[in-house]
């Protein structure tokens, strides 16, 4: 079948794969998704990884660090995404994904290192996040070969509204939907209603909301439904009627999503007139660490939230699967968890899994070789930046950036952390800051170096392919992807 360049895959159950330094990760990931036979995605975030290329090549200082911090911008990578789709005849979309509205690129990375905390709601925030995500959209839309997009409105999600008392709950509600008419049709779209989701493994759940109910999440997700829907209604102005896949994140929110939560957002955003394919609730997953709570609790939550996305058309998009080592799987039976929890009717999203493989290996490096010595040089070129932060109170420190230092430091004094660790907590929290470390000319010469080594070092690339395609490998056949793409035929 031919498919020469990134297709729209709808709905499709697939795995999407972040591709931070493409030049480094895509061969292998192509490897397996063509012997899997698997359409696949290609991502990376438009809020934190990649930027728009004046960003990327804007003057040392002008752009926080964490802002495109992996150094590849939008354009090159869609087109080395693109490219490699076209030259191996595979077929796979190219996700602009997390597109995070309230919260400048800091605070969105502070989300993923431990801060559970929403950034402040402001307007110049909101509207500036919008407006850098407009940007990074043009670009890509430009290309004509991106054709999904997640949003990410995390940061507007009103978490005071579950504790407000009832007197400033019914003021907060009239604030948020002035219209008496609207008010009196949200209350009928859920008041007196008993809901019943049968699934696929068997079981049948039920929800009835109280009026109460109802304001409570009225006014938890307004601001964050307008965000979404500013966003969505720009890409489809942009994209001229192209089809294109949508994705709305809640992974990073601060706690586990419920059903009654993703019911209530997934019909308001239907009744708004917006499609969206997929859904990615917190399951409970955080960053770069195994799952260790009860996996019976996982399944019936896992597939309580399948069954309302399916009633409502979307499906789960799970996010943050990779585990504490590039090997562990989020731990022991949680991929088979899903899996059964969502009878293969999923979507999952890894990233950051490719880096670690990679810091682990030139970790491991004999001492004094030019593998080892590029490690070192990454993690001692973050650790002076953050010295830096926290000496100047950047936008980085945190208390939670403190407390990962002087745990490292007592760590290694006690012979608990091996010097430089790429497994302790500040390691996986900040070494990706690596890539976009930059010298006073502006070149990111440890990217460049990690780059160079990959192209120079044969064994490295064959090992490190190997080491690739394995991970991919096991995340299509645990899940349950292979032979995919038979069902766009």
């Amino acid at each position: 079948m031919p498919h020469k360049s990134p297709r729209y895959l709808g709905s499709l159950p697939h795995p999407t794969f972040g591709i931070r330094i493409p030049d480094i990760v895509l061969s292998g990931i192509v490897r397996s998704i063509k012997e899997h036979e698997v359409a696949a995605g290609f991502a990376l975030s438009f809020g934190r990884e990649t930027a728009p290329r004046d960003v990327i090549e804007a003057s040392p200082g002008l752009y926080h660090i964490t802002t495109g911090h992996t150094g590849t911008p939008i354009t090159e990578y869609i087109e080395k995404a693109s490219s490699i789709i076209v030259e191996e005849n595979v077929i796979a979309e190219i996700e602009a994904d997390h597109l995070i509205v309230g919260a400048t690129t800091a605070q969105a990375v502070a989300r993923l290192i431990g801060n559970k905390g929403t950034a402040a709601r402001s307007k110049e925030i909101v509207e500036a996040s919008l407006n850098y995500n407009f940007k990074g959209i043009d670009e890509a839309v430009a290309t004509s070969k991106i054709n999904s997009f997640t949003v990410d409105t995390c940061s507007l999600i009103n978490f005071e509204a579950s504790s407000l008392p009832e007197s400033e709950l019914d003021y907060m509600f009239e604030e948020v939907v002035p219209e008496y008419n609207e008010r009196l049709k949200i209350r009928d779209r859920y008041i007196g209603r008993v809901l019943i989701f049968p699934w696929i493994d068997g079981s049948i759940y039920k929800l009835k909301f109280s009026e109460s109910d109802v304001k409570r999440l009225a006014v938890k997700y307004n601001d964050s439904l307008k965000a979404a829907w500013r966003i969505y209604s720009y890409i489809r102005d942009k994209m001229d009627e192209q089809p294109f896949g949508f994705e709305i994140a809640f992974d990073e929110t601060p706690m586990i999503t419920n059903a009654e939560d993703l019911y209530f957002y997934l019909n308001e955003w239907k009744w708004m007139g917006g499609h969206v394919e997929f859904i990615a609730p917190n399951i409970g997953f955080e960053k770069r660490m195994d799952y260790e709570g009860d996996l019976d609790a996982l399944r019936k939550r896992v597939s309580n939230l399948a069954a309302v996305a399916y009633s409502l058309g979307s499906t789960l998009s799970i996010h943050s699967t990779s585990g504490f080592t590039p090997s562990s799987l989020k731990g022991f039976g949680v991929y088979d968890t899903i899996r059964i929890a969502t009878g293969g009717r999923v979507k999952t999203k890894i990233s950051g899994i490719y880096y670690e493989l990679l810091l682990e290996m030139l970790f491991k490096s004999p001492e004094g070789s030019k593998r080892r010595r590029l490690y070192d040089e990454i993690f001692d070129s973050v650790m002076e930046y953050l010295d830096e932060e926290v000496k100047f109170k950047g936008p980085l420190y945190s208390n939670e950036l403190m407390s990962k230092i002087e745990d490292y430091k007592r760590g290694v004094s006690q012979g608990k952390i091996r010097v430089r660790d790429p497994l302790s907590a500040l390691a996986k929290s900040y070494l990706f800051l690596a890539l976009n470390i930059r010298d006073t000319i502006g070149r990111r010469y440890i990217r460049d170096a990690i780059i160079e080594l990959y192209h120079e070092d044969n064994e490295f690339r064959k090992i490190y392919d190997l080491g690739v395609k394995t991970i991919t490998d096991n995340i299509i056949e645990r899940f349950g992807f292979q032979g995919n793409l038979k069902l766009l035929i």
